[in-house]
């Protein structure tokens, strides 16, 4: 189930898919906390670091649903397949609206697509 997680052009079944999910999710739930956190300190208003802080984990959902949409696409050679370029849009939209949760079900639907190629690995 976590079994090749770096690995971004394997393609993966629902059950490994699902592994991909959960892992990806507690990474971003960490470091989303880490820098939170940190910036929440050098602010020092408890408020006003509660605020930052969720900011902070709503921008780092984004960009991590973004980077590993990318990565995933390049890495299966589908950049030029205008469908899973339109869904790397929803899911940043998604995930400025879910973060994480609801952003990363299109990364984790891109692991069970095919190389471009052909290839499965």
């Amino acid at each position: 189930m976590f079994r090749h997680l770096t690995d971004f052009g394997y393609k993966r079944i629902l059950k490994e898919a699902i592994g991909f999910y959960i892992a990806y999710l507690l990474i971003s739930i960490l470091f989303a906390a880490l820098l939170g956190g940190i910036l929440g300190v050098i602010i020092g208003e408890e408020k006003a670091a509660f605020e930052t802080a969720l900011k902070i984990g709503n921008i780092v959902a984004v960009v991590a649903v973004l980077i590993l949409s990318f990565l995933i696409l390049k890495a299966k050679n589908q950049l030029r397949n205008f469908l899973y370029i339109f869904l790397t849009v929803g899911a940043g939209v998604a995930a400025l609206f879910g973060g994480g949760l609801f952003g990363l079900i299109f990364v984790a639907f891109f692991t069970t697509r095919k190389n471009a190629s052909g290839t499965t690995a």
